[in-house]
């Protein structure tokens, strides 16, 4: 595991339950222009994320700059698939870093402190999903931190299934 760069003036530290809507606020910040991600309220943001079943507060991490969130990583366990597959893994489902703390290494510092958990809590194998063509460099990131490609996934969609009816 590669050493977490050094994040001067700001503080990891394990996800809390108290800080959830701070949290989410930060998510749809850090995410605002990415992509194909939409803006979480609190109902979504329960239902997909903090209030999953698969959530693990104790793997997931928060990096604070005074009161601000400047970061995070959310991790969830799918202790269904272990049996079929023969290992265990936990998965970094969100790792996201607000604009005024992108490129001071927090992405792997944070990353590097989760991949640390997962080892400590005796999971396997570290897995996420990552958009290749992400301009985020997100891809690059996961490739220094050891993570390498098992499954390509290729998304289609075709709309309007419908045509409009002329009146």
């Amino acid at each position: 595991m590669p050493d977490a760069p050094a994040t001067s003036g700001l503080v990891v530290a394990p996800y809390e339950v108290a800080r959830d809507e701070m949290l989410r606020a930060a998510h749809n910040d850090a995410f605002l222009d990415q992509w194909g991600s939409e803006v979480r309220d609190r109902a979504s943001w329960e239902r997909w994320f903090t209030g999953s079943r698969h959530f693990r507060p104790d793997l997931s991490r928060i990096a604070f700059a005074n009161d601000d969130i400047a970061g995070y990583v959310l991790s969830m366990v799918f202790p269904d698939d272990a049996p079929a597959r023969g290992y265990t893994e936990a998965w970094t489902t969100h790792l996201g870093v607000r604009r005024p703390w992108r490129g001071r290494g927090l992405a792997t510092a944070l990353l590097t402190d989760a991949l640390r958990a997962y080892g400590a809590a005796g999971y396997d194998y570290a897995s996420l999903d990552v958009d290749a063509e992400n301009p985020s460099g997100a891809l690059g990131l996961y490739q220094r931190l050891g993570y390498e490609t098992v499954r390509d996934v290729v998304s289609y969609a075709r709309t309007p299934l419908t045509r409009p009816r002329a009146t």
